[in-house]
């Protein structure tokens, strides 16, 4: 990562932990331990890079069955179209948390598995969010944080219509804990 300039203008960088399958808590845990050990209190700037809603998609079971189950469940599921069959790319390997093989290729036919294997991702970003909110709270630096959370796309099935799953989408949300409430800014951004 330092090699394409990642690093630039930050006193610590740490790209051990920049690999899609490592899930949000670690990179939590990582950013703790170094905020645990500065020997100042001077403001500071923390870049998290959370990789939970990419591919693989590895959510843990605990969040990951019961969507898979609910896709089960559904009567109407919609087959991929051989275009969205052909994207998937790495994306069609076993997720470690799956260990049926046959569940796992029975379902990979069906758009709403890989939306359910997608927000399972969401999910546990969410959770990763969650807990670093937490543990800044805890730390006493929350409360004089800005906060802001972004994501560079969507979930690639998120639409039906032709030429939109591969639009660009931007999803952003500031948090200024001490200083204003937030709000919604409507439409969002190229909408």
């Amino acid at each position: 990562m330092k090699e394409y300039g990642f690093a630039q203008g930050f006193d610590h960088f740490d790209a051990l932990l920049a690999n899609n399958p490592i899930p949000g808590t670690a990179v939590n845990a990582a950013a703790l331990a170094w905020l645990a050990q500065r020997q100042t209190k001077q403001p500071l700037f923390l870049y998290l890079h959370y990789m939970d809603v990419h591919g693989p998609y590895e959510a843990p079971p605990d969040v990951l069955d019961p969507l898979i189950e609910a896709v089960e469940r559904q009567p109407n599921k919609h087959l991929l179209s051989a275009d969205e069959a052909g994207r998937l790319g790495y994306l069609r390997v076993l997720p470690r948390a799956m260990t049926d093989q046959a569940r796992h290729e029975r379902l990979a036919q069906y758009r709403e598995y890989w939306e359910a294997r997608y927000a399972a991702g969401v999910r546990q970003a969410d959770h990763a969010v969650a807990e670093l909110r937490e543990k800044l709270s805890s730390l006493g630096f929350w409360q004089n944080a800005y906060v802001i959370v972004t994501a560079d796309h969507a979930n690639r099935f998120a639409s039906t219509e032709p030429g939109i799953t591969d639009t660009l989408c931007i999803i952003s949300s500031c948090a200024c804990p001490s200083f204003c409430a937030g709000r919604v800014i409507s439409p969002p951004a190229g909408g």
